[in-house]
């Protein structure tokens, strides 16, 4: 109850920030109503962003191994979660990226992302290459129950799906790489470019220019 109540207090905030005319303000123009749905789809999965958290902490004080993380059933929890709060508008390209991102970014433990982008990408490339049939099966279905059938079929297009369901290697990298060809929130998982440095980088430096 308490998780529902935060997410009520949260959503109230950003509702109330992206009005176009609020008593007392100014009045501003409205922006497209995708993008509070889009900032939805953060808010709905933050009890599984504290849990991929709580992953990254776990393999990094060794408690678990990496290997035995069950990265499958956390994406399709949270897509499931974002699938019911958002009335069936589900962005797993942006939800999937945060979730392994949180485990990176906890397992290695950086004070900063420019600093620490190596170990950060080390940790990303070990995440990626887990390949267990059943977590990949996993995202596959949900995608399919979570109103993304067109990335479903997508990745039944590519075979994909088939190889999952008789259980051969399929990496989650491999399976984001093909998803990343039609939606590119899932190139931020490409850990051959790793192009988000120079992003940061550059959002960083506008911001300090136009702040």
């Amino acid at each position: 109850m308490e998780n529902i109540i935060l997410k009520s207090i949260i959503e109230g905030v950003h509702l109330a920030v992206y009005s176009s005319i609020k008593p007392g303000s100014i009045h501003r123009l409205r922006l497209d109503s995708e993008a509070q749905v889009i900032v939805s789809n953060t808010l709905s999965v933050i009890d599984y962003i504290i849990e991929a958290i709580n992953y990254g902490e776990k393999i990094r004080r060794g408690d678990i191994a990496l290997t035995s993380i069950e990265i499958g059933k956390l994406i399709a929890k949270a897509l499931r979660e974002s699938y019911r709060w958002n009335s069936g508008r589900v962005y797993p390209q942006l939800i999937i990226p945060q979730l392994i991102y949180s485990i990176a970014l906890s397992h290695s433990n950086v004070d900063s992302f420019l600093e620490g982008s190596g170990k950060v990408r080390e940790s990303l490339k070990a995440i990626l290459s887990i390949n267990r049939w059943s977590e990949i099966r996993e995202i596959i279905n949900v995608l399919n129950s979570s109103g993304r059938r067109d990335m479903y079929e997508h990745l039944e297009a590519t075979g994909i799906t088939r190889l999952a369901n008789i259980g051969s290697s399929v990496s989650l990298s491999e399976l984001f790489r093909v998803l990343s060809s039609r939606w590119i929130g899932f190139s931020t998982l490409d850990i051959v470019e790793y192009n988000i440095p120079v992003y940061v980088k550059k959002l960083i430096d506008y911001y300090r220019t136009y702040k």
